[in-house]
């Protein structure tokens, strides 16, 4: 609505400019005589209802009908253009926020039916959901509790790297965390390339579903891999130059 009122008052002030200045032109036009019925005729030029036969009169005015050339310009190129890329705009703005106004309203009617709820219902719902019961990341890997634990395929999501960090040893606080070994540049290009070569054969495993052949190939290129850092560090280690 804001966009609409924002060209509505443009091409009123577009209307009354123009209406203005050709009417203070020194023109013999005595039908188009005064700023009313300028923007009368302008207007049914906007609207498209303007008498087509009308614009031959104009052709004796070559200035009457340079202004009226700006003026469809500004009209019809501009102004409608600069109303569409408003719209589309504000259509951007409202579809990213639309998830989030669905959320709100959604936890208001939450809200809304929370408060006329039993609070011996909501105490038994609560307790249904077992938030006292500690989520397990893998089978026998205990987590922390206060959540509600949902699967997924192992393929669904490609991690390489864990982002839980498990250390050996007492828990006490003033036992610090044993120093993290960092890997050497070779070994961390190695892993990174094995890393590409993993995602991208699960990302063809995926888009063709050719799960042996894909499977087949990874681990053909995976032993090769290892074979060729094997031999790497075997010749790094018993070479020796020639003099």
């Amino acid at each position: 609505i804001a966009e609409v009122g924002l060209f509505l008052l443009a091409m009123c002030f577009l209307l009354l400019a123009f209406s203005t200045s050709i009417s203070a032109l020194n023109h013999h036009l005595v039908a188009f005589d005064g700023v009313p019925v300028w923007m009368r005729s302008l207007f049914q030029i906007v609207i498209g209802m303007f008498p087509v036969s009308n614009y031959y009169l104009f052709e004796e005015e070559p200035v009457v009908m340079a202004f009226l050339a700006v003026f469809i310009i500004l009209v019809f190129i501009f102004l409608l253009n600069l109303l569409v890329a408003q719209l589309n705009q504000s259509y951007h703005v409202m579809f990213a926020d639309m998830k989030g106004v669905a959320r709100l309203r959604r936890l208001s009617v939450i809200c809304s039916v929370m408060a006329s709820a039993p609070k011996s219902r909501w105490t038994g719902f609560l307790w249904s959901l077992g938030f006292e019961k500690r989520c397990e990341f893998n089978e026998g890997d205990v987590g922390i509790a206060g959540g509600l634990q949902v699967l997924e395929p192992a393929s669904a999501v490609a991690v390489t790297h864990d982002s839980i960090k498990r250390y050996g040893g007492s828990t006490a606080p003033t036992m610090p965390w044993p120093a993290e070994v960092e890997p050497n540049d070779i070994e961390k290009e190695r892993f990174d390339r094995l890393e590409k070569l993993i995602i991208k054969s699960m990302k063809s495993h995926k888009k063709n579903g050719h799960g042996r052949h894909t499977s087949s190939a990874l681990g053909s290129s995976i032993m090769g891999s290892s074979a060729m850092s094997e031999d790497s560090s075997q010749g790094s280690g018993n070479g020796s130059p020639n003099l």
